[in-house]
């Protein structure tokens, strides 16, 4: 048994924004300067809020990866999964979904 990885295009449009997020809730001056290049009215605390929420989406996905993967015979790799949906959340966990429902 192996991990499915979903296509790259999910890690390229889950990753980096999430990167960025991340940043621009850390750094005041990061989010001053992107405000300024991209234009949005959005203050830190948004990024904040943005990032906290799909943060506690993935933590759950995680989990819930966690709990299907440890109660599935069919896959003995839990933690490749939980750290995959971490990263990717939904796509990851649809994945590993559809391996639990196949034969």
């Amino acid at each position: 048994m192996r991990i499915e990885r979903p296509n790259a295009i999910w890690w390229v449009l889950i990753v980096p924004p999430m990167a960025l997020l991340a940043v621009l809730t850390a750094s005041p001056a990061s989010a001053q300067q992107w405000r300024e290049f991209s234009h949005l009215p959005l203050t830190q605390d948004v990024y904040q809020w943005i990032f906290g929420l799909a943060m506690l989406a993935h933590v759950g996905e995680a989990a819930f990866a966690w709990r299907l993967a440890s109660h599935s015979a069919q896959v003995p790799l839990r933690a490749g999964w939980s750290l995959q949906t971490l990263i990717l959340g939904y796509p990851s966990l649809r994945l590993l979904l559809a391996r639990l429902r196949s034969p």
